[in-house]
């Protein structure tokens, strides 16, 4: 099942993001192993820091069950710590290029221009 399916509120967060072109979301942690973690632990990519404030903005988030719980990075701390590869994340929006799209031969995601 599509993490979005399973968890609504992922596709609500999808929804919101969509306003901030800049950000990329990707989840990771124990949703990624069970049908019931305790939390859903999202990573937001991100090169204007208001962004990340007008989207936690939108919404209790937290408020939620499981609660959503995010981290925040610019794409140079990410690329620094190897935060998604570390962590195995997937990612969640925008949703990646399908293959033979023409956006499949861009730059890699987690890149962000």
């Amino acid at each position: 099942m599509d993490l979005k399916q399973r968890w609504p509120i992922l596709d609500e967060l999808c929804t919101c993001a969509t306003q901030f072109p800049d950000l990329q979301l990707w989840v990771f942690g124990s949703m990624l192993r069970t049908d019931h973690p305790r939390d859903l632990d999202v990573l937001i990519i991100y090169t204007d820091p208001q962004h990340v404030t007008d989207l936690y903005g939108m919404r209790q988030w937290e408020a939620t069950l499981p609660p959503l719980h995010f981290i925040a990075m610019k794409p140079d701390e990410e690329h620094d710590y190897r935060f998604i590869h570390g962590t195995r994340a997937v990612p969640l929006h925008p949703p990646p290029p399908t293959p033979n799209s023409p956006d499949s031969a861009t730059k890699p995601r987690g890149q962000l221009s």
